[in-house]
C-alpha cells in the first residue's frame, strides 16, 4: 500500500508516494490501519517531507515518474 502526495521541486511538481511500512518505520511501530493512514500521514509530514528532499537529492528523478519511498531507505 502506497501513499500518495506531491512536492514541489523548485518550479516544478513532484509525484511522491510512501508506503505503508514506511510510514509505519517513521511512526515507530507497524500495522497501522488503512483507515488510519491518512491522519499518520499528517502526523508525520515534516518528517516524510524532510526524508523526502534528502532522498530525493541524491537520486535523479525522471520526469513523469513518481519518486517513491520504501521501508529500506527510511532504515538507513
Amino acid at each position: 500500500m502506497m501513499f500518495k502526495f506531491k512536492m514541489l521541486n523548485g518550479d516544478e511538481m513532484a509525484q511522491c508516494q510512501i508506503s505503508a511500512a514506511a510510514t509505519d518505520e517513521l511512526a515507530g511501530g507497524k500495522g497501522t490501519p488503512p483507515t488510519d493512514r491518512e491522519a499518520q500521514f499528517l502526523q508525520l509530514r515534516e518528517q516524510i517531507e524532510y526524508t523526502a528532499s534528502i532522498i530525493f537529492g541524491a537520486r535523479t528523478a525522471l520526469k513523469g515518474v513518481p519518486f517513491r519511498i520504501f521501508w529500506k531507505d527510511i532504515r538507513k
